[in-house]
């Protein structure tokens, strides 16, 4: 079973983080908690995706903390815990997939998609391992990697 957002997604905890300002999301950008954001040289949160192409929106600088629609404020968490995910494996890495938005438990490994990992899995309620209500790890690293043609070209 791959990671996959849940439909309650709760932050648990959060670190006193300087980082998670509140940023004003793209007009088409909405977002739901837990969904990872990037930010652009515009100053506005985008749905990060780590995929080649135009809709990539890299690097993430953190899940939002709260559903948001364009042009609404979203605080970007950066180090937390939050629970509602459906996993498997704690202690897998958590990497910005290529779906807008999305977390994965496999780093992307097209040509021309980013690797950026931004957190782990950190297993279940009362370690119930058939539980969905999985916690993850927030942790997002700033150094990240372009994959080039089946090779690493390490960016940061």
């Amino acid at each position: 079973m791959a990671v996959t957002r849940g439909t309650n997604v709760q932050v648990i905890g959060t670190l006193d983080d300087p980082e998670s300002k509140n940023w004003v999301v793209a007009e088409g950008e909405d977002c739901e908690r837990g969904q990872l954001m990037a930010l652009r040289a515009d100053g506005l949160a985008y749905l990060a995706n780590a995929g080649v192409g135009p809709g990539q929106q890299m690097p993430a600088k953190g899940f939002a903390s709260e559903a948001a629609v364009g042009g609404e404020r979203v605080t970007l968490l950066r180090h937390t815990l939050m629970s509602g995910w459906a996993q498997d494996d704690p202690g897998r890495s958590l990497w910005v997939g290529t779906t807008d938005g999305e977390c994965v438990d496999i780093a992307p490994d097209g040509a021309g998609d980013i690797q950026q990992c931004v957190g782990a899995c950190a297993g279940w309620p009362d370690d119930n391992a058939a539980s969905t209500e999985g916690y993850i790890i927030v942790n997002i690293d700033d150094d990240w990697e372009s994959v080039v043609d089946g090779g690493y070209l390490g960016i940061s």
